[in-house]
């Protein structure tokens, strides 16, 4: 088993470098080190500025790297036995959908609860991968100090039909075996509890996750790409996202494959600092005795991208979660994790919306519309808007909120990223009326769902017309007889009938 696993390894390095076009782009460097070479005009990017570390150890120093084109910047060391705090996002680039940095706790640290790491598996059993999240738990504890993670980051980047994410991770050992997966998952999983508790979530068919082994200190055998499968080998899988979450324990189906053909052996990008240190970022790297650092030992920063096009998904991933594992075997019992961290790879969508009229005096019973227009930074959305029109007792402050208002119409399905509403006449009753639009993106889509009202364009009021009274005398004579009988006659008129 082990010489074949050894030759697919061969194999997906060799075709890696034969295939590198369908390797995740030259957005970021994936160069084996955490700052920026490129000072021009990005891309490409790193994790970190192109210039030099300021490392103040008093608590509350701000650690910052001068220069440019770093993704984060700004982390605070807080004084041992207090983890440091996180940098922030410094880039600025709209293609960048999301970009996450995650401090794990070490097991030498004092949080709110109390001393350990805060994010370690506790399951009697002993959870492995691809377990339901249900049965998983976890609790303030510690592993050994090569189970360990300690500083993640993931960026998403997506545009036009380039869909991709980045990862990189730190750790505090380069000795011995440790193993480590990069798990992103559809579903958003979340924790239960403050220092101990379980998980909320689901697994999804194209879950996906990146299984790495250091053996011996360096990197072993080429990481393995899994893919989570609802359905048995061999015949047409579930649509991506279809949640399928695993059998009792025990049992095969679903669960995560090893991906050993086709796109998937060149989507992935990865590797190590192996030929030495490597300067920290604009944040407090750890060493073994949770200390500060300004490098990170060989073999002991990685980082690396997989080409979500290439293989196909077309989902969005909601959850980053890495994990470590106690062995090589891929359902050896899981020991320390990060997060969950939320983390999103389809691109925000904008919404916006013209009424046919946002007049304040409109006619009862006029017929109105709504026009939906949807953008973004991922190519022309794709997708269908749903029309709410509030009557003038449901209009709020912000216009047509929440869950307000009356669908008018069918669905409607986007032409060029536009559409519009059928018209209504329900314009009767007197007062102030407000539109909402809401989009939902079509399977596979770059694009998060969203929403547009407001209380000033997307609404029109409704008024009472003014009319016009015309009299008639039934004489107007300068010279009537006293006592004569006389009438007036009024005629009524206006803009909208009689």
């Amino acid at each position: 088993m082990k010489r074949r696993i050894a030759v697919l390894a061969a194999l997906l390095a060799l075709v890696s470098l034969v295939a590198s076009h369908a390797a995740p782009s030259s957005f970021l460097e994936l160069d084996n080190n955490i700052r920026a070479n490129n000072t021009g005009t990005p891309p490409p990017y790193d994790w970190a500025n192109s210039g030099t570390l300021t490392a103040p150890t008093t608590p509350g120093g701000v650690w910052t790297v001068n220069g440019v084109n770093g993704i984060f910047d700004g982390g605070v060391f807080n004084g041992q036995p207090t983890p440091p705090s996180p940098p922030s996002k410094i880039a600025s680039d709209p293609t960048i959908v999301d970009a996450e940095f995650l401090v794990d706790p070490l097991a030498q640290d004092v949080t709110s609860c109390g001393g350990g790491d805060p994010t370690v598996y506790t399951g009697a059993g002993g959870e492995t991968n691809g377990e339901l999240f249900s049965t998983m738990t976890w609790s303030t504890g510690s592993v050994p100090p090569k189970d360990e993670i300690s500083n993640v980051y993931a960026l998403a980047h997506r545009v036009g039909s380039t869909n991709e994410v980045f990862f990189g991770a730190e750790r505090i050992v380069n000795d011995g075996d440790s193993h480590i997966d990069f798990e992103f998952l559809q579903s958003e999983v979340t924790r239960t509890g403050t220092c101990s508790g379980g998980f909320v979530g689901n697994r999804s068919q194209g879950d996906l996750l990146l299984a790495v082994d250091f053996t011996r200190g360096g990197l072993g055998e080429t990481p393995t790409l899994y893919e989570w499968h609802c359905l048995a080998e061999g015949g047409t899988q579930l649509a991506i996202g279809t949640v399928c979450n695993p059998p009792a324990h025990g049992q095969s189906i679903p669960q995560y494959q090893p991906l050993t053909s086709g796109p998937a052996l060149s989507a992935v990008t990865f590797g190590v600092n192996s030929t030495g240190p490597v300067d920290c970022g604009g944040w407090v790297c750890r060493d073994k005795g949770a200390g500060s650092s300004t490098t990170v030992d060989t073999n002991e920063f990685m980082e690396g991208g997989i080409n979500f096009a290439e293989l196909g998904f077309s989902g969005c991933i909601s959850t980053f979660l890495p994990h470590t594992r106690s062995s090589q075997s891929f359902t050896a019992t899981l020991k320390d994790f990060g997060g969950p961290i939320p983390f999103n790879t389809c691109a925000p969508s904008t919404t916006d919306t013209q009424a046919s009229t946002n007049a304040t005096n409109v006619v009862p019973g006029t017929s109105v519309t709504d026009t939906a227009t949807v953008s973004g930074s991922a190519g022309t959305p794709t997708g269908t808007v749903d029309f709410f029109l509030c009557q003038p007792s449901e209009v709020t402050g912000g216009g047509c909120e929440g869950t307000a208002g009356t669908k008018i119409s069918a669905t409607k399905t986007l032409a060029s990223g536009q559409a519009t509403s059928d018209a209504t006449t329900n314009t009767t009753t007197l007062g102030k009326y407000c539109w909402r639009a809401e989009y939902t993106p079509a399977a596979g889509s770059a694009y998060l769902a969203s929403s547009h009202t407001d209380a000033t364009d997307e609404c029109f009021t409704v008024t009472k017309q003014p009319s016009t009274t015309d009299t008639q005398a039934s004489t107007n004579a300068t010279n009537v007889v006293p006592g004569t009988s006389v009438t007036d006659t009024a005629t009524v008129s206006g803009s909208i009938g009689t």
